[in-house]
């Protein structure tokens, strides 16, 4: 899968600089054709530094190894502008020869696991399994080796193409919106590698994630009947919310369901035989316009807020951690 996905990046790098998207004259093109001969050539190769950069931990905020390897990479390929900023995000640039748009392709270094996860790749006949072995790391690899290929067969652009291996994609999209405020880079296109190689998104996904919090006094067990509970608000809440309604599922996206709501994480408490003090919970809404988003978060504020009023505990707080 992993080269097949290779190639098809590599047939997106081209894609800015022809008039009508895509030519299949292209592929005719010596350079072209010598390109995606030399990722097919190498498949048990990009398989093995696939494993091996999967057994790389990098969990969201600590992705330094895996930005060092990436780092050493695009030295080897010659790419300009090399930088590794104060997050960790490594990009470096394929310069075109001029007059084409500019193009960052960005895959992001860090897994969803946290950290202390063993990562260790089985394989068992064509199937690779471990935390992290695709999302996104195999993204990651085949970003890699597009580049490596378009040097491989001499292609060139004429607009730069631009790698970015960014970090904390997975806690909300941080290292990417940091390199496009801070690097000083106006992209024309910014492709986000990040799913499978027979899906195309064009255009924004919009990511709403909150975490919040109910409080009480708290109380022995024995003396809790009745007693405002955060425990409790929290079942409440989290019950309440998958009632809300939500759109038809929008269509063309393969196994996505979007729009969507998800709680995602859930805690509190520090014994068994009282009630909590605080707990806690996250909200993960995502849909494909501004409108539905709007509208779903405001049902997914005003829910919590309901539950809050009628169970009586507080709400010091709603952390939202990332939108858009």
């Amino acid at each position: 899968m992993l080269p097949r996905l290779a190639a098809a990046l590599f047939f997106a790098a081209l894609l800015p600089a022809q008039n009508n998207w895509f030519s299949p004259a292209v592929l005719q093109e010596p350079a072209v054709a010598k390109a995606i001969q030399s990722v097919d050539d190498r498949s048990s190769s990009i398989i093995d530094e696939w494993v091996r950069l999967v057994e790389i931990p990098a969990p969201s905020g600590n992705e330094q190894a895996r930005a060092q390897y990436i780092r050493a990479e695009m030295e080897k390929l010659g790419l300009a502008d090399i930088r590794v900023d104060d997050m960790f995000n490594v990009s470096g640039v394929r310069k075109g020869t001029g007059g084409g748009p500019n193009v960052v392709f960005a895959a992001h270094t860090d897994t969803v696991f946290p950290e202390g996860t063993p990562i260790h790749v089985k394989r068992e006949g064509d199937t690779l399994t471990a935390p992290g072995v695709g999302d996104d790391t195999s993204n990651l690899m085949a970003t890699l080796e597009m580049f490596r290929a378009l040097n491989r067969g001499g292609v060139r652009t004429k607009g730069d193409l631009i790698f970015l291996a960014s970090v904390q994609e997975e806690v909300g999209l941080l290292g990417a919106k940091h390199w496009l405020e801070s690097s000083g880079y106006k992209p024309d296109m910014f492709i986000a590698v990040d799913l499978a190689a027979n899906q195309v998104w064009y255009g924004a996904l919009r990511i709403g994630q909150y975490k919040f919090f109910y409080t009480s006094p708290g109380a022995h067990t024995m003396e809790s009947r009745g007693a405002p509970s955060p425990a409790k608000a929290v079942a409440q809440t989290i019950n309440a919310l998958y009632e809300i309604p939500l759109p038809p599922v929008a269509p063309g996206l393969d196994t996505f369901k979007l729009p969507v709501i998800n709680v995602g994480m859930i805690g509190g408490g520090t014994v068994v035989n009282a009630v909590p003090r605080e707990a806690w919970f996250t909200v993960d809404l995502r849909s494909l316009d501004s409108a539905t988003q709007d509208k779903l978060a405001t049902a997914v504020v005003s829910t919590v807020k309901q539950i809050v009023e009628r169970e009586g505990v507080g709400f010091p707080m709603e952390s939202k951690m990332s939108i858009d």
